[in-house]
């Protein structure tokens, strides 16, 4: 408890330093807080020091335009803040997040029209979903054939098609994808860029006929990015992408569907930072097991308010030294 209370202290200190420290040096500690901006989150409040101060890294200045951290940083941490599990909290995670919705590009063209019964709804936007399940069948045969998938994949991209049969094959490819199989011959399809080009239209367009589709591509989405860590660090990356996810789970919203898939994709996004344990140790023997493609440390697991159950790892801090019993302390090199 005095490790946990002196470590606080210390980073309170260093979070309250900017104006103690050159630009380089600030810079430099910010480079190195940004990969545990996840985890520090976790102590987000408004009842103490610390709480409130960690609070601050996803504030943007009215007055200048910048913050604590980079902007698409700021976006995320104010986005990762809507699965913690107090309501002050999400509450302030709103007002941080309107100025980089409002301010995006064509944001008063874009919908759903950001009214007060609109915003009302996004605190609990992402809070009390149903759970999904987001393990994947990695089979290495699959019993689809490539003809079949990619007849599917051709009614769903086909303009002269009903509505109606192009969400019926996307439901389908969204069944299909549960085997990881048959990701490489949708991937070779172009299906990644198609559905996310069908949810910009959807978020972009006046009229409301694309909606349909919605639910199954973030479905489609969803699985695929499950699967592929290069995928979801590079849209993790990409601050339109988060904007148009969020309006979309709006316009699910709305429109009374399921936003599980909406959740879980946010969140995969969100969280890419700590999402594998390979990136966060120097244990030969973990990095020579091949890892899962999305776990959490369990610090994420118990602070945020998950739409699914997911494998987790560090239990005990990779960055605790445990000493050797006291005879072999002699022993022990400095």
């Amino acid at each position: 408890e005095k490790v946990n209370s002196a470590a606080k202290d210390i980073l309170l200190f260093l979070m309250k330093g900017q104006l103690m420290m050159t630009a380089l040096t600030w810079n430099k500690f910010i480079e190195a807080v940004y990969p545990v901006i996840p985890i520090l989150q976790g102590y987000a409040s408004t009842e103490d020091v610390l709480g409130n101060c960690v609070l601050l890294l996803s504030e943007t200045s009215s007055e200048t335009g910048d913050g604590m951290i980079p902007k698409t940083a700021r976006l995320r941490a104010a986005l990762r803040l809507l699965f913690t599990k107090q309501q002050k909290v999400r509450d302030i995670a709103v007002k941080h997040l309107m100025c980089h919705v409002t301010n995006a590009e064509g944001a008063s063209a874009k919908r759903p029209l950001l009214e007060s019964g609109v915003l009302s709804t996004l605190p609990s936007l992402y809070v009390g979903i149903k759970s999904v399940d987001i393990k994947l069948d990695d089979a290495e045969k699959s019993f689809f054939k490539m003809e079949s998938v990619s007849k599917l994949y051709n009614i769903l991209t086909s303009e002269t098609v009903d509505l109606v049969l192009r969400k019926s094959a996307a439901e389908q490819l969204a069944v299909i994808l549960q085997d990881t199989a048959m990701h490489a011959v949708l991937k070779s399809l172009g299906v990644t860029e198609r559905v996310i080009t069908f949810i910009n239209e959807s978020v972009n367009r006046s009229v409301k006929n694309m909606d349909c589709l919605l639910e199954p591509c973030l479905s489609i989405l969803r699985k695929l990015m499950y699967a592929d860590p290069v995928l979801r660090h590079s849209l993790a990356q990409q601050p339109s992408f988060f904007i148009m996810l969020l309006r979309a789970s709006l316009i699910v919203k709305e429109n009374g569907g399921n936003l599980s898939d909406a959740a879980a994709l946010m969140c995969f996004l969100l969280f890419d930072e700590v999402a594998r344990m390979d990136i966060w140790t120097d244990d030969q023997s973990v990095c020579a097991v091949s890892p899962p493609p999305f776990s959490l440390p369990v610090w994420i697991v118990r602070r945020y308010n998950l739409p699914f159950e997911v494998l987790a790892h560090h239990v005990v801090s990779p960055y605790c030294t445990v000493l050797p019993p006291h005879l072999d302390l002699l022993a022990f090199k400095p």
